[in-house]
């Protein structure tokens, strides 16, 4: 497949052009293809230095269309979480590419998006309870451009539609929970 793609504007997202995916995407993918992300969107190094930064992907969903990925730089005194979203991109005039693009949330951005995940997870157990038959019922959660669709399927899994600028990516609770889990652990246990 080939990737055809332009700039998305938004403040630290972009769809990289002109790609070839010849390997599914899976977190290692997501580690390598970041790293260009924060270089030239996130991290303004200096000129003539070497600068430490330590990647970690932390999950990715079953189909791999997002993964959640933490830096850490402390020379630069910058850290935070990207969201790697991999699949079909749907462009205003309807046009559909294959690509890839990240959503930055630097460390302080990343703590409340996380939080606040975690409250709608809880909060969301009312609009849906477990064993419930009704299946129309979805609970809606916004942050900043980034909308969060909590629902059930068949097997009362329970689901997360995330849409963010034309892509519309399926994640899961579990996902959510380790990601805030090993965020957690990283970024405020550690300190």
């Amino acid at each position: 497949m080939i990737l055809f793609c332009g700039t998305i504007p938004c403040l630290y997202g972009q769809v990289n052009p002109n790609r070839t995916w010849s390997n599914p995407f899976n977190k290692e993918a997501a580690e390598y293809r970041v790293k260009e992300f924060l270089v030239r969107e996130v991290l303004e190094i200096p000129d003539k230095k070497i600068i430490e930064i330590s990647i970690n992907a932390l999950t990715a969903s079953k189909s791999g269309e997002l993964t959640t990925i933490i830096y850490d730089c402390k020379e630069l005194g910058k850290s935070g979480l990207v969201f790697g979203f991999w699949s079909e991109y749907v462009k205003e005039t309807n046009q559909k590419y294959q690509g890839y693009a990240f959503k930055n949330f630097d460390l302080e951005k990343a703590k409340d998006l996380l939080d606040n995940l975690d409250r709608a997870v809880d909060e969301k157990k009312d609009i849906l309870p477990y064993g419930v038959d009704d299946l129309s019922k979805n609970a809606l959660f916004r942050f900043d451009d980034a909308i969060f669709i909590f629902y059930k399927d068949n097997f009362d899994a329970n689901l997360i539609r995330v849409l963010w600028n034309g892509f519309d990516l399926e994640w899961n609770q579990s996902n959510l929970k380790t990601t805030k889990r090993r965020f957690d652990r990283y970024f405020v246990t550690k300190k």
